[in-house]
């Protein structure tokens, strides 16, 4: 391998890493705002799912839905809620 194709395979690399970054990033970023939808909707600061105690139903704190306080419980993943037999409904 010469110098140049060295060089490229090195940018290469460099540029895959960069849009891994980019791509952690805003997945984060997107949790943090679940996360302060969650605390908006009357959730814990840790929470990402919030659900309906009576229904047996969860949904992601980005959904617009209004669920009673009382009827209300909240989940920090996806697996706390499925292993309270939960199920997952959709926006």
């Amino acid at each position: 391998m010469n110098a140049i194709t060295g060089m490229y395979v090195f940018l290469l690399i460099i540029f895959i890493a960069l849009l891994g970054l980019i791509v952690i990033v805003s997945d984060f970023a997107g949790e943090k705002d679940s996360q302060a939808e969650c605390v908006e909707k009357g959730c814990g600061e840790n929470s990402l799912y919030l659900g309906s105690k009576s229904k047996k139903e969860y949904f992601s704190c980005s959904c617009n839905i209004n669920i009673n306080k009382t009827d209300l419980i909240c989940f920090e993943d996806e697996k706390q809620a499925l292993s309270n037999r939960y199920k997952l409904k959709s926006c």
